[in-house]
């Protein structure tokens, strides 16, 4: 594989503060660098037109152009690739989940459509695909069946920021954190119901969430939650969030749906408690680590919480806090690129 050039694109990062697929993205980026030969990336002009969307896609079939008749290898980290007739490029896709499967209400017709068209080229033409967790592997398999070659890769989760940054707290109060931006899935209101029942056992406890919230201050009335308990930080680097996690009192997320849950992964390896929805990737990532809920349940068992809290100093480290460490992440993508570079 030395000789054959891996690139990955960043034609993605169109959005603005795209979230936990930019972090996802940046990760690979500094961990693939060190480890897979003739390494290299491409990357958008800066966009906020209208027309980013299709301007993403035009510049990915450039791409597929510019390489066209040349052997090496395409690396898309965000579900689209499309392999142009008689190409010697090996396309390998990341797919993170498939929301749009069991929240269609979610998504415009539209993005449902594209969507759909790029996860079934993936399915059939793409040289390998990597999924997030084995919740979004069997996602894509009962939807659309095997690829040829795909294989599960966990997201490398890369916590050293924190510790770059001064050990000094921040917000000195108590507080618990939320930090992600606003989307249908991420329930945010649920998060606000919670931290009023949490709060009536701990009366000092802030909540802080990051991230962008256009319609917060909306629901947080709505919700009933005073807002002199809650701090709104906006967007903000990730140093400052990783800095704000580690001093948590735990981590709190009410995600109807998640491929991987790159911040409560954070929160798991700067070793916070993590009170997490009950759904399937949850169950599968965090169930030994995390204290999870019932979503459909109106009320939290507090009594449980608080025991899970209280016992919380001598439970063991995540379980894959060492399959998420961006080395040992690199070195299974090393491996599937070759498998892929070798089976042409």
């Amino acid at each position: 594989m030395s000789n054959v050039p891996c690139i990955m694109s960043n034609n993605f990062s169109y959005v603005r503060n795209p979230g936990g697929v930019a972090d996802v993205a940046e990760n690979l980026s500094a961990c693939l660098q060190e480890i897979v030969p003739n390494f290299s990336e491409t990357s958008p002009r800066n966009s906020r037109a209208t027309a980013a969307t299709l301007r993403r896609f035009a510049s990915e079939v450039l791409l597929e152009a510019q390489y066209w008749r040349r052997d090496a290898i395409l690396f898309f980290p965000n579900y689209f690739a499309l392999p142009l007739p008689g190409s010697r490029t090996r396309d390998v896709v990341l797919v993170h989940d498939l929301q749009f499967k069991s929240y269609p209400e979610f998504h415009s017709p539209l993005r449902r459509a594209i969507l759909e068209f790029a996860h079934r080229v993936a399915r059939r033409r793409a040289a390998g695909v990597v999924f997030i967790s084995r919740t979004t592997e069997a996602d894509f398999l009962k939807h659309y069946g095997a690829p040829h070659l795909y294989k599960t890769i966990l997201n490398p989760v890369d916590v050293q920021g924190a510790k770059s940054t001064s050990s000094r707290r921040e917000i000195e109060s108590p507080y618990a954190i939320a930090n992600f931006h606003s989307y249908p899935h991420k329930n945010v209101r649920k998060v606000f119901e919670l931290f009023n029942q949490v709060s009536r056992s701990f009366p000092e406890l802030k909540l802080v969430v990051t991230g962008n919230h256009r319609e917060a201050e909306t629901i947080l009335q709505g919700a009933g939650t005073p807002e002199e308990s809650v701090v709104f930080t906006g967007f903000i680097e990730k140093e400052r969030v990783l800095n704000l996690s580690r001093h948590a009192e735990f981590f709190m997320s009410a995600s109807l749906f998640e491929g991987f849950n790159m911040s409560a992964a954070e929160a798991a390896k700067l070793r916070r408690p993590v009170l997490l929805s009950d759904i399937p990737v949850h169950r599968e990532l965090f169930s030994d680590y995390a204290h999870l809920f019932d979503l459909g349940s109106p009320a939290l068992d507090l009594p449980r919480f608080r025991a899970y809290l209280d016992s919380f100093p001598s439970r063991p480290a995540w379980t894959f806090a060492e399959d998420t460490e961006p080395s040992a992440v690199a070195k299974q993508y090393r491996d599937f690129f070759l498998e892929i570079a070798r089976a042409r």
